[in-house]
């Protein structure tokens, strides 16, 4: 019901409200680090691209993946990021360590989100932003305190809908098919990694960044189409 109200919402937003009117849209993902060729073999074999599974295809070849249970590997590490679009860019990719809290999200908003929005979007008394509703974070206490600090308000957001948020939908496959793409034949360093994630990330040409924020009304309306159902059209 609330993703259905919401979105009836959302579908008659102007595209400018998406793509111009959000100060930032945000959310956070931790990303494998594969350090070898067969590490990255093995993370490629546990995604399939472009492809909607319905119940009988699950089994089909070409459909299936590894066996995690029996075909475990350690990538190598892993790393977690808070990212950031904004005028259709990506302009915030923050590494963090640790759990994610209350207080990681505060550190978050009055550091590094804080100084993107004034970057990207100006000195203003009041920032508006997307988020998730995740409660352990960006709806803590501390993290709403740490918003109402920093002038960050955020629109009102449906529960259970990374299919509303072109990070969830889109930006993350989008840079992790680039990374693939130019991944080194041999080894390359934990360190090596994050800064090619981060260059990557942050070179995601603004055409395709457009195409992903645009699409939030179009999922919009999809969803309130299905009363609230979840939509996979890209």
């Amino acid at each position: 019901m609330e993703r259905e109200v919401l979105c009836g919402r959302m579908r008659r937003w102007p595209l400018n409200r998406f793509t111009d009117g959000l100060d930032l849209i945000i959310d956070n993902k931790k990303f494998d680090i594969p350090t070898t060729k067969r590490s990255r073999d093995y993370l490629r074999r546990q995604k399939v691209y472009g492809q909607i599974r319905t119940p009988d295809e699950g089994v089909k070849p070409g459909f299936t993946k590894p066996n995690s249970k029996r075909h475990r590997m350690n990538p190598g590490g892993g790393v977690h990021v808070c990212a950031g679009i904004s005028n259709c860019r990506v302009v915030l990719w923050e590494y963090f360590t640790g759990s994610w809290s209350g207080a990681k999200a505060a550190e978050m908003y009055t550091g590094p989100i804080k100084k993107t929005l004034i970057k990207h979007r100006g000195i203003k008394n009041r920032y508006l932003i997307a988020e998730d509703n995740d409660p352990t974070g960006f709806k803590s206490g501390a993290g709403i305190a740490a918003k109402q600090e920093a002038g960050i308000h955020t629109i009102p957001w449906p529960r259970y809908s990374p299919d509303l948020n072109p990070l969830d939908f889109s930006l993350w496959v989008n840079i992790e098919k680039r990374m693939n793409a130019s991944a080194p034949n041999g080894r390359e360093s934990v360190e090596d990694y994050k800064i090619r994630l981060r260059r990557t990330a942050l070179s995601t040409p603004t055409a395709a960044v457009r195409k992903m924020v645009e699409a939030m009304r179009k999922r919009a309306r999809l969803i309130w189409e299905a009363k609230g159902g979840d939509v996979s059209e890209d």
